[in-house]
């Protein structure tokens, strides 16, 4: 069985990060409603990554947990 290197944490927040400065940028420069709304649900997906990652880094479940109720809210 091979190793495959571990996903370090840094490597979920870097990207969390960027969906989220994307969503934002769409937002703020986007007129159209459909595009807001898309926008907003990158930045939701964005922060919803780095919680994951915490919660996973961490050892404990609240960061999925409190995902699974803002992706509930938000749908």
């Amino acid at each position: 069985m091979p190793n495959f290197p571990q996903v370090a944490l840094h490597h979920y927040l870097l990207v969390g990060a960027i969906m989220f400065v994307l969503g934002l940028i769409g937002f703020m420069t986007r007129r159209n409603l459909i595009i807001i709304f898309l926008c907003t649900e990158l930045m939701l997906q964005g922060v919803a990554i780095t919680l994951i990652a915490f919660g996973a880094y961490h050892g404990n479940m609240g960061g999925q947990v409190f995902t699974i109720f803002v992706l509930t809210i938000a749908a």
